[in-house]
């Protein structure tokens, strides 16, 4: 088959992943896309292989990720071609996790099942973890996020994430056996054994009906439970342009809209503003703050605002309770190059100036915080793309009976990055038992229920209130019990064994399916 089309169709089948997220949501193409990937891999030679992963990866990201674009030349003010290097950058980078599975997946020469079902699957999901947290970590669009409602959502609670990752990659192995005495003519491939076709057709089918239908079957097996009487909540989305947000003559504005949005729900038990909903230090806005807390008071509620906080020399990215409860909560998670910059590379200190982030220089808040209890009850807080760390998840559990994250997704403009952010607190509130509130200065702001399914929602780019009713769950599904780190280890244990297995030339002489893959090289 010509290299270049076999590049082009890495490219395509690449930027088609980026479909099964949000707001596309067409969530079969996480196991069509990957398939594509598979069966390159194994025909390519190893330099080609890894080419066509890249281009994968650069497909994918390109798509999936397109949005930093909007937030660092549109808001951060940086010519077009410096905003497209960038980005350009970013994404290359991104797509290098999926290009380096071609090497690896090369130290296993034989295209048995072992490598198609286990190592490509393993190796898939342990970049996705890698991704998740080397250099801080950018665990968005990670292939499970995408099954929120499909029917292997089910297995979310059970396994979390990377299973799930790992789970639709299995099914991408599966997938190719299946559709493989198709694809065989028309991309020239090898058909070993081709009267026992049938007999190999079995295996692959079986495994994917039954892996769907145990994911569906899932889905009615509730890990967490309803501890007490529902909370009436309030989120207010007020829609304030980034534009004009963090300009001094716009923030008294800003927080008029805030107030008289606010007046009208009173009632509701708690009231919850986005991140940044008061544009300027804490102490800066004392006076503010202190009519705010003796109104909610006054009402029988809370209050719950982002704000930036200074504590000596050091910024913080912050969240306070205010009326009848008290709490603070500093983010923990910060974006790299949006909100601070690392030590070891303090040397590009001049991009922040460059990008002209406002309140990019913060500090990250400490590991170990005292609990935000109000309303009766403990909220695990997140702050913007928090929600999208597991390992921030389980570090608020068992203890949150509730999740709360708020944000500012207005920095990313009308693009995907508003609908994936949803989609991936979704996951989060699913795969951890407990009702999530979703809230964005302009939107999507939204009530998920325990179960990944929306309640509730606002549009985006609209000014308006989302008042709904929420119960505190207790409980610990699975995968909050017992974490990644076992799925991590079985993965990474079953790649050493098999390499060592392989090593001492104790394969099986038995007839595989894909035996004549081994004569076969692009």
């Amino acid at each position: 088959m010509n290299p270049i089309k076999i590049y082009v169709m890495a490219v395509i089948a690449g930027a088609a992943l980026a479909l099964a997220f949000a707001p596309f949501a067409f969530f079969p193409l996480a196991v069509i896309c990957p398939t594509v990937l598979l069966l390159f891999y194994l025909h390519c030679s190893i330099r080609r292989a890894f080419l066509v992963g890249l281009l994968f990866g650069i497909g994918f990201f390109s798509v999936g990720v397109s949005w930093v674009f909007i937030s660092i030349h549109v808001f951060g003010h940086t010519s077009i071609f410096l905003s497209l290097l960038i980005t350009a950058c970013f994404i290359f980078i991104l797509a290098l996790f999926i290009a380096f599975q071609a090497p690896l997946l090369s130290l296993f020469p034989k295209n048995d099942r072992i490598k198609r079902y286990l190592i490509f699957p393993s190796l898939w999901t342990l970049s996705e973890w890698l991704r998740s947290w080397i250099f801080t970590g950018f665990p968005w669009l990670l292939l499970s996020t995408s099954q929120v409602n499909s029917p292997l959502a089910g297995y979310a609670p059970l396994i979390g994430g990377l299973g799930l990752s790992f789970l639709l990659t299995v099914n991408s192995a599966a997938l190719l056996d299946l559709l493989y005495p198709l694809l065989h003519k028309w991309l020239a491939l090898p058909m070993p054994f081709p009267k026992k076709t049938g007999k190999h057709l079995l295996f692959p089918l079986c495994l994917l009906l039954s892996l769907w239908a145990a994911g569906y079957t899932l889905r009615y097996v509730h890990w967490t439970q309803a501890t007490k009487k529902p909370i009436q909540v309030s989120l207010i989305q007020a829609n304030i342009s980034q534009k004009i947000k963090w300009e001094p003559d716009a923030i008294q504005a800003s927080l008029d809209d805030y107030n008289q949005l606010t007046q009208l729900h009173w009632d509701s038990r708690l009231i919850i503003w986005p991140e940044a909903a008061i544009p300027m230090l804490q102490h800066d806005a004392r006076p503010f703050l202190k009519a705010l807390d003796k109104e909610a008071r006054q009402h029988g509620t809370t209050l719950i605002t982002g704000i930036p906080i200074q504590k000596g020399f050091q910024y913080y990215n912050g969240m306070i309770a205010l009326g009848i409860d008290h709490a603070t909560y500093y983010k923990q998670q910060l974006v790299i190059f949006g909100e601070y910059l690392p030590e070891w590379i303090s040397w590009a200190r001049g991009l922040l100036n460059l990008l002209d982030i406002p309140m990019s220089d913060f500090s990250r808040g400490p590991i170990q915080q005292p609990a935000f209890r109000v309303a009766g009850i403990d909220i695990g807080t997140f702050i913007c793309y928090e929600i999208s760390y597991p390992s921030l998840i389980q570090q608020r559990l068992p203890a949150a009976q509730l999740l709360l994250t708020i944000n500012d997704d207005a920095w990313f403009g009308h693009s995907f990055a508003l609908a994936q952010h949803l989609q991936i607190g979704a996951f989060q509130a699913l795969a951890a038992g407990r009702y999530l509130l979703f809230l964005s200065n302009t939107g999507i702001s939204a009530i998920v229920n325990p179960q990944g399914k929306i309640q509730a929602q606002l549009p985006p780019f609209q000014t308006a209130v989302l008042t709904d009713s929420v119960y505190p769950f207790s409980g610990l599904t699975p995968w909050v019990r017992w974490g990644d780190c076992p799925i991590v280890v079985i993965l990474v244990g079953l790649i050493i064994l098999r390499f060592i297995y392989q090593r001492s030339h104790l394969f099986s002489d038995g007839s595989e399916f894909f035996d004549g893959f081994d004569k076969c090289r692009w």
